[in-house]
């Protein structure tokens, strides 16, 4: 079974903070082909999925790429990557960096990601903006259609605690409501990580696998950056040990920063 997520891309400002540059990614080299085309490519603001991230101010979700903003169409479908998750990371009104997150799609693939969002003018529950969910239609159709208020389920348990969670053997987990479906499809473990964007708008990115897909692992970053480390073993930290010796050779990090003051830091061994 290949990994839930295929590639990851860092974009960071470029000296003029008017445009994002190539900043990093991790792929197989299955990908190679589709890391050179963006190694070059530059993204304004509101432009291709980065410059959206950057412009909404919060997650951006985009489950199919023809006939959308996506620049790199084309070389994203011959590469077999069928969604892609951008997460902006601000310091206050700065802009530190957008991660890209894209899947693929294959008939072994088993899980999801969605995005979820509150806005308390109009309901206190949150609801589904859009989500990519492979071959689980069940799955899908039930999270269209449910809601969630404050402190229920993985979307709401996020948005009551305001900061990242993972919640495993979802089987088990009397907080995920969704737990029945999610059992017969074999995703057993979500994250959930919540992000606030003025005035008193919430989002909630969800990434729900399988146990065996994807290990995650909380830790501290200080510079309140994202990061991708391609090579674990020049990684000295515990974690990192521990990582190398369950199999595992790469790291994605994201931090979590709320009016400006980093909350928690989200790691995904690869």
């Amino acid at each position: 079974m290949k990994t839930f997520i295929r590639v990851v891309e860092l974009w960071v400002p470029d000296r003029t903070r008017t445009r994002l540059e190539f900043g990093g990614c991790l792929c197989s080299e299955e990908y190679s082909e589709f890391k050179a085309v963006s190694e070059n490519a530059l993204f304004a603001f509101d432009e291709g999925l980065p410059g959206k991230a950057w412009a909404a101010g919060h997650p951006v979700i985009l489950t199919e790429f023809a006939n959308s903003y996506f620049k790199r169409t084309d070389e994203a479908i011959e590469a077999g990557l069928t969604c892609g998750v951008a997460l902006p990371v601000f310091a206050g009104e700065f802009l530190m960096a957008v991660m890209v997150l894209f899947c693929g799609d294959d008939e072994k693939h088993v899980g999801a990601i969605e995005l979820w969002h509150n806005d308390p003018e109009k309901s206190h529950e949150m609801g589904l903006v859009d989500g990519y969910y492979g071959t689980a239609d069940m799955f899908e159709f039930n999270s269209r259609h449910t809601k969630f208020p404050r402190g229920f389920g993985l979307p709401g348990r996020a948005w009551k605690a305001g900061m990242p969670l993972i919640i495993k053997d979802l089987h088990n987990a009397k907080g995920f409501l969704r737990w029945e479906e999610a059992s017969e499809i074999g995703i057993n473990c979500g994250v959930g990580i919540p992000y606030s964007t003025p005035p008193d708008q919430t989002w909630v990115m969800t990434f729900l696998s399988i146990r065996k897909g994807e290990g995650s692992i909380g830790g501290a970053w200080a510079t309140g950056m994202p990061a991708l480390n391609e090579h674990l073993k020049l990684d000295e930290s515990i974690a990192a040990s521990l990582a190398r010796a369950s199999g595992m050779n790469q790291v994605v990090v994201l931090p979590v920063i709320e009016n400006a003051l980093l909350r928690a830091v989200l790691a995904w061994y690869l």
